[in-house]
């Protein structure tokens, strides 16, 4: 099982190799995050907020970034299969957790409705990120 130390010890190295251009208020409200999940560890059952949420089998999980998807290793036949296009729904696609414009139907989204990567509007537009990027958690406790 892995500590919190090892955690903490995984971000650094995280942010020190990948995040090292990342602005400087992303920076410092990750480095706020870690130093509070270093202080206050896991939260458990005890915690109000977490008294039906398992969080153990986290603990021995190896997180790693996932590469960005290839667009040639996906055929056309099985984006088709695995899109709803009869349901009147939009489809936004992903793959290994990182959004595929190219492969998502964004046409005829309502006013002011964007979609994208959370990593390309830090860089085109920071202002709503930095202003709501975890306005609603509460850090003073678990």
């Amino acid at each position: 099982m892995a500590s919190v130390e090892t955690y903490v010890k995984d971000f650094e190295a995280f942010e020190s190799r990948i995040c090292s251009g990342a602005p400087v208020w992303l920076r410092d409200l990750r480095k706020a995050a870690i130093e509070r999940f270093s202080a206050l560890g896991f939260p458990g059952s005890r915690d109000e907020g977490w008294r039906f949420t398992r969080v153990r089998p986290l603990l021995g999980q190896d997180f790693r970034l996932t590469p960005r998807y290839d667009r040639t290793a996906l055929s056309s036949r099985q984006i088709e299969e695995l899109s709803m296009e009869d349901t009147g729904c939009k489809r936004l696609a992903f793959v290994n957790g990182h959004f595929a414009e190219d492969l998502s139907d964004l046409g005829g989204l309502p006013a002011g409705v964007r979609i994208g990567s959370l990593e390309r509007f830090i860089v085109s537009d920071p202002e709503p990120v930095q202003r709501y990027l975890s306005r609603y958690a509460d850090s003073s406790k678990h």
